[in-house]
């Protein structure tokens, strides 16, 4: 069984099925809109990013930055240790981060009557990052792919060395 004229069969009946798409480009008003649908589809994106990401997620390290900050000094801080742990354990984004860095506190032992201030033996930083806080924004990432894939640029575009080379719609669909 050659299974050759099939595959070309098969071909065929794509081409058929998604040249009328392509053939729409030929008509005036097209191009326009789909840009401006395009443009829409972006806008929408990027308020849906905006409300379900940057701005809680900004809300939650201002709160706690703020909270962390008003304990003013190391002995303030020494001093109100217990609220600021049940805050920061309580905040989902950064209760991992805590939990890791607090490992890493030296605590005054109250046994040998040390001063209220809380010493560390590594870097914040080391714990209270993009990637420790899970702050991925893998949604994000995703974007280009997505317009790529949803406008058919993926399969429009070829890779020649150090310059892209496009080609026609019509290219595409034969």
């Amino acid at each position: 069984m050659n299974i050759l004229p099939v595959t070309l069969g098969v071909g065929q009946g794509v081409v058929q099925t998604v040249r009328p798409y392509f053939e729409l480009f030929r008509e005036d008003g097209f191009a326009p809109a789909l840009s401006l649908a395009l443009l829409v589809a972006a806008a929408i994106f990027g308020a849906f990013f905006l409300l379900r990401y940057v701005l809680v997620i900004r809300w939650s390290l201002w709160r706690q930055t703020r909270f962390v900050g008003w304990t003013r000094g190391y002995e303030a801080f020494g001093e109100n240790f217990e609220a600021v742990d049940t805050s920061l354990s309580r905040s989902r984004l950064l209760r991992h981060a805590w939990n890791e860095f607090k490992e890493t506190l030296i605590l005054p032992s109250s046994a040998r009557n040390e001063d209220k201030i809380i010493y560390n033996t590594t870097r914040p930083h080391d714990y209270f990052n993009t990637h420790e806080t899970g702050l991925q924004f893998r949604f994000y990432r995703a974007l280009p792919r997505a317009y790529a894939r949803a406008t058919g640029a993926s399969k429009c575009c070829v890779q020649n060395k150090n310059r892209r080379i496009k080609s026609s719609p019509s290219r595409c669909a034969g």
